[in-house]
């Protein structure tokens, strides 16, 4: 059994959202990772890892440790209560979009299909 604690692996690029993470983190007593150039050490193999990051380092690491990702819902953002969110949040159809009344902040939320951009004045 293995009794080491669970270890976080965090990208190379410091966010806002990523040193929150490693401070819950470190707070919990686990391990954290922040892996370098995406350079995944083999000793991590035999490690509990849990990943943050963009899609793409995800499944990169992932792939490296042999991990299978879970993911949430292309909706989860909405359907979070409001005090979290401290903003409206909705999901649209490409076809809605146009008739929401301005300013808005549009993001996808699935990958990067379009890049995220504010409309001060409608759309």
């Amino acid at each position: 059994m293995n009794t080491q604690p669970p270890v976080l692996a965090l990208p190379p690029r410091y966010t806002g959202d990523s040193v929150a993470l490693w401070r819950a983190a470190v707070g919990a007593g686990w391990d954290v990772e922040r892996l370098h150039h995406w350079q995944v050490r083999s000793t991590l193999r035999d490690r509990d890892v849990k990943v943050y990051g963009e899609s793409f380092f995800c499944r990169f690491v992932a792939e490296e440790l042999g991990l299978c990702l879970v993911e949430p819902s292309l909706d989860w953002l909405p359907g979070l209560p409001c005090r979290f969110l401290r903003r409206e949040v909705q999901a649209l159809s490409a076809t809605e979009v146009p008739g929401v009344p301005g300013p808005v902040f549009l993001k996808p939320a699935d990958e990067k299909l379009f890049p995220a951009t504010i409309s001060l004045e409608g759309l």
